[in-house]
């Protein structure tokens, strides 16, 4: 949730502190900025977004573009502007809920059509039928205005939060939450009467941008399976290594039976548990996953000596960690679920090798050292740690 709150309360202050010190005459022009920026930095966020599959977030952007030009818009100017809010606030939660399927494809059209149609209705609603919307009696009608018209936006806040919420529990997207984040910012200052001037679009795109960017470095450096850094960022870690430095290399022993013995599920959860012990290093050590069951441990500043205790001390948390499996059985002909089945406890050790940077004049050499300690390791009876 603080991925959405955080770039909330950035926007609010923001916007606010610019908005009232330029409405007071102490910025003068200084923070004006173009509506055709506002569109420039749309079109860049909206471009990488499709650039790197990002359809839900590209969605939103398209979404918040048409609410800064409503006002240029023929027919969706005549939409009272709390109505409209609510109507980007319900889309907005169509599009979270939905699963990245493109924007230019079926889908993509199905959902533009889909939005389409609720602003025909809008339209028709809250200026054709003006009368019947604003002064029916009828119960129905009456909840809707309720919700649609709600003072300070309270509806549309409530189905972005509940959006939130959906993101942090299921999807876990930092972009989705800033863009979440940005858009419930906009939902404040338009409750706060803060006009959409062509700075508050350009900073609500903008940030809109940096989310993405940050999540694709993410995806780009962190392991998605396990949570630790991947190859990469070993890579770009051990290029500002200075002279004095550990390298440990970690592997799973008999790993491939485990797959094999009882499926790829149990052995993506050996390296999930695996993986949250190493995180846990003491020593000042970094842990990275280098790939499949191997992992590597950085320690800066540390020679191999110092570092053998924090590893032995890993390889006795992996020994005593218990790791249990459930079996299901399989359900019979006529009857529903599959019953619960027998427990079992695997034992998982670990096996690892280190070298330090007296023993080799680069990272590559290092590693390629641990690499052979971790060897002597597993061709000593697994299970142990050689310096």
């Amino acid at each position: 949730m603080k991925n959405t709150v955080f770039p909330a309360v950035v926007f609010i202050v923001s916007v606010s502190v610019v908005y009232l010190c330029s409405d007071s005459g102490l910025l003068g022009d200084a923070v004006t900025i173009s509506p055709h920026i506002a569109l420039a930095s749309a079109v860049l966020a909206f471009a990488v977004c499709l650039k790197f599959n990002r359809s839900r977030i590209s969605f939103i952007i398209l979404l918040m573009l048409f609410w800064f030009l409503r006002n240029s818009i023929p027919y969706v100017v005549a939409i009272p502007s709390k109505e409209f809010a609510a109507f980007i606030a319900i889309n907005l939660f169509y599009v979270v809920v939905t699963r990245e399927r493109g924007v230019f494809s079926v889908h993509g059209l199905k959902k533009t059509v889909i939005v389409l149609l609720q602003l025909f209705v809008l339209y028709q609603l809250t200026h054709v039928r003006r009368d019947f919307y604003f002064d029916s009696p009828n119960l129905l009608m009456g909840v809707i205005r309720l919700m649609l018209n709600s003072g300070y936006h309270v509806f549309p806040i409530v189905l972005l939060l509940i959006a939130a919420t959906k993101n942090m529990l299921v999807d876990k997207s930092n972009d989705l939450s800033a863009v979440l984040g940005v858009t419930g910012g906009l939902l404040v200052i338009s409750a706060l009467g803060i006009p959409f001037s062509g700075l508050t679009m350009t900073a609500a795109f903008l940030l809109t941008f940096a989310g993405v960017l940050l999540s694709i470095h993410q995806i780009s450096y962190i392991d998605e399976l396990t949570g630790l850094p991947g190859r990469r960022a070993y890579n770009e870690y051990t290029a500002m290594l200075r002279s004095k430095y550990s390298i440990a290399m970690a592997d799973i022993d008999h790993f491939k039976k485990f797959n094999d013995t009882h499926g790829h599920d149990t052995g993506d959860e050996v390296l999930k548990l695996v993986a949250k012990v190493l995180s846990t290093v003491g020593g000042g050590g970094k842990p990275f996953r280098f790939g499949g069951e191997e992992f590597v441990i950085v320690f800066s500043g540390k020679y191999k000596e110092y570092t053998e205790q924090h590893l032995e001390n890993l390889r006795e948390k992996i020994e005593v960690t218990p790791f249990v499996i459930r079996n299901r059985k399989k359900k019979k002909e006529g009857q529903g679920t599959k019953k619960p089945g027998k427990t079992k406890s695997l034992k998982i050790t670990l096996s690892l090798g280190a070298a330090d940077s007296r023993d080799g004049n680069n990272p590559v050499k290092v590693m390629k050292l641990a690499d052979d300690a971790l060897y002597k390791s597993k061709k000593a009876g697994r299970n142990r740690v050689t310096v």
